[in-house]
């Protein structure tokens, strides 16, 4: 089957319908134009395993709002299952500020041809990003490999949706690590609600940035009252706030002012506007030029989204202590303290997709699915 690039895609659709009461309408992206095999395509003979698909071999496609920290998590909760990923493309060994051991003229790091051409045995495909989503739509036709498609990897409902499909895919049942560290979001969400729940909240990014981190936020109760993209995508259509506006940073300024931005998320760049409205500040995205080491800080998997949690809660109690806003009282100095109730009002939100119910989830989390 070749789909059409007369039509404009469903996605590309729902994201004009969607957006069309924002103040600047999402104009539609140019349709992806892949030939999608109807039945899965020889693989490649020559070696003595030609035909043969590799069930431990997963090939992750990465979009492009990974960090090197994030790469690292993927390929490390990929491997505790018994699995070897290969990452698409994998930027963890050219950006992530190692000291090497000589000087070298080229990047270091990378997927090799070798790697890249075992593909064709990809025994499951995981999409990390929309982005991605038309290669590995393409890859996963062509070869007939289980398809793990994903928006982004923050937050505990996508988590739990992929490790709910690598325990499928290999009749494990999640590691020890992998069950702590959700625990640790797990608790991590219902502590950063007292600080987060309630907060106006304002971010600029590349669509998959402002995805993963405005629902990881939205989680915990706060509220995205701007969110700015300086590019349109189809994967706007599933934020799960009122509105995205295709836009620079002079609108951004004024739309967070005018909304009352308590938390402000963005690159360097956007610091200077929530100096400008005296709001806390996370950098976010790319560039980060005056903090260091941007890309060891995740966003993603279960340990990624905890620090992200973290971090804009440990930024809105700092700057709280001093800049509390007219009718809202101060932070408190501890969650869970009897000030903290005023952050706990609204009723935290749940993202719309997800494949279990949290006791199913717990019980897959104990029990193999075997």
């Amino acid at each position: 089957a070749t789909s059409s690039a007369s039509a404009p895609s469903a996605a590309t659709s729902s994201a004009a319908t969607m957006l069309a009461g924002a103040a600047r309408v999402i104009p539609a992206a140019a349709p992806v134009t892949t030939t999608v095999p109807a039945s899965p395509l020889p693989r490649q003979a020559g070696t003595t395993d030609g035909d043969a698909a590799d069930r431990t071999l997963v090939a992750v496609l990465a979009g492009p709002a990974l960090t090197a920290a994030d790469l690292d998590e993927v390929a490390g909760l990929v491997r505790a299952f018994g699995l070897d990923p290969v990452l698409v493309p994998d930027l963890s060994g050219s950006v992530d500020g190692h000291l090497a051991p000589a000087w070298q003229p080229t990047t270091t790091g990378g997927t090799g041809v070798a790697e890249l051409r075992s593909l064709r045995h990809a025994g499951a495909v995981l999409v990390a990003g929309a982005t991605a989503a038309p290669a590995g739509d393409l890859l996963a036709a062509r070869t007939g490999a289980p398809l793990l498609r994903h928006r982004h990897l923050s937050g505990l409902t996508e988590m739990d949706a992929l490790v709910t499909e690598l325990m499928a895919h290999t009749g494990r049942t999640a590691p020890e690590r992998v069950r702590r560290d959700r625990a640790r979001l797990a608790d991590g969400l219902l502590d950063a609600h007292f600080v987060l729940g309630g907060v106006r909240v304002a971010i600029a990014g590349e669509p998959e940035t402002l995805l993963a981190a405005g629902s990881l936020l939205r989680d915990v109760g706060a509220e995205i009252v701007t969110a700015v993209s300086p590019t349109p995508a189809p994967a706007l259509a599933d934020a799960p706030w009122a509105e995205v506006v295709i836009g620079d940073l002079a609108e951004f300024a004024e739309r967070a002012q005018a909304a009352g931005a308590e938390l402000v998320l963005g690159s360097s760049h956007a610091r200077a506007v929530a100096e400008r409205i005296g709001a806390a500040f996370l950098p976010i995205g790319f560039p980060i030029f005056d903090r260091l080491g941007a890309a060891l800080a995740g966003t993603a998997g279960y340990v990624g989204s905890l620090r992200l949690l973290i971090d804009a809660a440990n930024r809105v109690l700092d700057h709280g202590h001093g800049h509390a806003r007219p009718g809202r009282p101060s932070l408190p100095d501890a969650p869970g303290s009897a000030a903290a109730g005023h952050r706990a009002g609204p009723e935290i939100p749940q993202q719309g997709r997800g494949t279990a119910e949290p006791d199913e989830l717990d019980n897959l989390f104990q029990e193999s699915p075997c």
